[in-house]
């Protein structure tokens, strides 16, 4: 098997979202922070879209060279890149979260 990285599109973010929410599944501090995997999902999805992608790097994984069998995801992004990503993109993001989520998921 040769494994292979492959650079992350915007298109990609849904599937980076629920990649990286699974492995978060498990974490006490993210299931007690984003109850529920659909949150935890979009919330993963939001930030690949918005942050990690166009200011980071995101790649998934596949087993073969063949990018229909995509086995994994990363997202990784600078110290000075997210200081880089400014007030009002970040107050988007926040909205983003506010207004396409359940409040009571995100307060307990």
């Amino acid at each position: 098997m040769s494994e292979k990285l492959l650079s992350a599109q915007a298109s990609d973010a849904n599937f980076i979202g629920r990649v990286i929410a699974s492995e978060f599944r498990d974490d006490p501090f993210n299931s007690w922070l984003f109850q529920g995997d659909s949150l935890r999902s979009y919330l993963f999805k939001l930030y690949a879209q918005y942050v990690y992608i166009p200011s980071g790097v995101c790649h998934l994984a596949t087993n073969n060279s063949n990018a229909d069998n995509v086995v994994g995801a990363t997202m990784w992004i600078c110290s000075e890149a997210r200081q880089n990503l400014g007030f009002w993109p970040t107050i988007k993001l926040a909205l983003r979260v506010f207004l396409h989520t359940d409040h009571y998921c995100l307060l307990g």
